[in-house]
């Protein structure tokens, strides 16, 4: 008798036991693709939020993105396009290295003479360290601005590899005749090359020029900027015309603009005043 009752014991915490690893079992099936689906619907709106705003952008002329005219009309749809309009410079977790990389090299543009204000650095700069915050638990992902970040991501890197390789004014509408070698270049795969490869900073610093003259040109800028900071030219005020042989202090002003530019060697004369 007894050996009965602990076998009907024994079936009972038997079947306590199935019953438990089942419901466990099924608990994490069911969790799983809750979960994926809640990461997969994040994903999915941003991209249709950034379908949408491709779509705006060939419908109309002109179209802007938080207050930001949106230049590279001909080329984002196609980008976005074959990428099925998924986010190109976040993920839902963190910002991409390429994003980092890009406002670095926006950030020091002028070394090129361009203006980073052209590429949306301010707003994209604000954007950054809104979703940062975000990111790190600092507030909710606003799934409108990663949207956003994105389109005005993709269109700084467009505007700028199109400055640099064809300039940032056409020299054809100042001078009709204008010839030269113009470098093409297939920009929407040049950007997912970018993203690809993480080295976004090295690729843009491959397309500038290497011929000589561009290097001369950066030297002078650098050499005029340096002027400007220590408080620009010397002022000359307005006088006579200086010709040969006269003597007067605007001379000496003179000399010593050329010497500042360096277009004149500082060579002591025994009259610096004398023409």
């Amino acid at each position: 008798m007894a050996i009965f009752i602990l076998m009907n014991k024994f079936q009972l915490i038997k079947r306590g036991l199935w019953i438990w690893v089942v419901a466990t079992l099924a608990g994490l099936v069911l969790s799983a693709p809750l979960g994926a689906a809640l990461s997969e619907s994040e994903g999915d709106h941003v991209a249709r939020l950034i379908a949408a705003q491709v779509k705006s952008l060939a419908a109309q002329e002109r179209f802007s993105c938080r207050g930001e005219l949106v230049c590279a009309v001909a080329l984002i749809p196609d980008f976005y396009a074959a990428r099925g309009y998924q986010p190109a410079w976040t993920t839902r977790r963190e910002l991409l290295p390429a994003a980092r990389d890009l406002l670095r090299v926006i950030h020091s543009v002028d070394r090129y003479a361009l203006e980073a204000s052209d590429y949306h650095l301010r707003p994209l700069q604000q954007m950054t360290a809104s979703l940062s915050r975000a990111f790190h638990g600092i507030g909710p992902i606003d799934v409108r601005l990663r949207a956003d970040y994105d389109l005005l991501m993709t269109d700084a890197f467009f505007l700028l590899v199109s400055h640099i390789l064809g300039g940032r004014v056409n020299p054809e509408s100042i001078h009709p005749k204008w010839e030269a070698y113009s470098r093409e270049a297939d920009l929407t795969r040049l950007l997912q090359d970018s993203l690809n490869s993480t080295q976004i900073t090295n690729l843009i610093d491959q397309l500038h020029p290497p011929h000589e003259g561009f290097q001369g040109m950066r030297r002078a800028l650098a050499h005029y900027r340096r002027i400007a900071a220590r408080g620009g030219w010397e002022n000359i005020p307005a006088g006579p015309r200086l010709e040969r042989g006269m003597q007067s202090e605007a001379v000496g002003q003179l000399r010593r603009r050329l010497i500042q530019a360096g277009d004149l060697t500082d060579i002591q004369h025994f009259n610096p005043y004398f023409f």
